[in-house]
């Protein structure tokens, strides 16, 4: 199963294209070509599964942080050199 529409063959062609003649910039140092993968992880408790018996009196607490805060991690990959480069920061 792929999520989304996939693009048409020709806007695949361009962008391979596309990314062929920046990586031939990259080499030749005209310009820095980084691929990047960010996650947003949560500052609080996440289940992802929960179930409780019926009724109130069984209902369980759990104390966290606020939802609202979240810790950005980007990992980037400088592709002439393959040199790693991470950013972290908590600025949503």
């Amino acid at each position: 199963m792929i999520p989304g529409k996939v693009p048409s063959e020709k806007i695949q062609i361009e962008f391979r294209d596309e990314i062929l003649k920046l990586a031939k910039q990259a080499k030749k140092g005209e310009i820095w070509l980084y691929f990047f993968d960010p996650c947003h992880c949560i500052h609080n408790n996440y289940s992802g599964y929960e179930w409780q018996l019926k009724g109130a009196q069984h209902t369980k607490l759990i104390k966290s942080n606020t939802g609202r805060r979240r810790l950005n991690v980007v990992g980037g990959l400088e592709i002439t050199k393959l040199e790693p480069h991470v950013f972290i920061t908590e600025a949503n």
